[in-house]
């Protein structure tokens, strides 16, 4: 709620022509961060896209042509079946097997309980 400590006095008036110059400053920085943001996206998306010869993990002495992506994933599944815990949340994440996010609420036997007396009872009607 507003009070005399937490309001911000603003340093310019409405209309001052200061303002409306750092308004414009401030878009422009922002335009050039979003087209450097895309162009390393469509980087990255191409090199997802490209295809590499890598060792088959299937008979270490050949080799076989994959996709980025699907050179990432064998890494990423490599690393999980050696051990390691953060891989193993990204393939997992990645497969969709995710565990279900909560938002933060939560129930206790109580309120489950109180939920469904609410149900039945609008059943009933």
């Amino acid at each position: 709620m507003p009070n005399k400590e937490n309001i911000v006095i603003h340093k310019y008036k409405a209309g001052d022509k200061r303002a409306a110059e750092n308004g414009r400053i401030g878009g422009l920085a922002g335009a050039i961060t979003k087209r450097r943001n895309k162009d390393i996206r469509v980087a990255l998306e191409e090199l997802l896209e490209k295809e590499y010869n890598i060792k088959d993990p299937d008979s270490p002495n050949q080799r076989k042509d994959v996709s980025g992506a699907e050179a990432l994933a064998l890494v990423m599944m490599n690393k999980a079946l050696r051990g390691d815990a953060k891989a193993w949340e990204i393939v997992r994440d990645t497969a969709g097997q995710s565990p279900k996010q909560t938002n933060g609420m939560s129930f206790d036997v109580e309120n489950l309980g109180a939920l469904a007396d609410m149900l039945n009872a609008e059943d009933d009607d």
